[in-house]
């Protein structure tokens, strides 16, 4: 891989994982403040309180997946991207020899 093709490799990468950090830390403090909020509200419906939680999570792990994905396809565009300059320089070599 080119140089300029690796350091955008690892700048993705970095991107990545700092938004999945971010998003972890977000996530946790949502969690702290639902509980405090739920908490001092005495709620009774724990079938309501059940469910939104299960839609907050849901909602992160379609973050992290989108995250995840984006960075997938970024990563092919670099592969495919590299994949063609080989066999450009493969067929200039080629026509040079002919």
């Amino acid at each position: 891989m080119t140089s300029l093709l690796t350091r955008l490799e690892v700048l993705k990468d970095l991107a990545q994982e700092s938004l999945e950090q971010g998003l972890d830390r977000v996530q946790t403090m949502h969690k702290l403040i639902d509980g405090a909020v739920l908490q001092a509200s005495g709620s009774e419906d724990l079938d309501a309180v059940k469910l939104y939680r299960q839609r907050v999570e849901q909602v992160y792990a379609l973050l992290k997946q989108v995250n995840r994905e984006i960075g997938d396809g970024i990563s092919d565009v670099f592969a495919a991207i590299e994949e063609h300059r080989d066999v450009s320089s493969k067929l200039d070599q080629k026509t040079r020899l002919d």
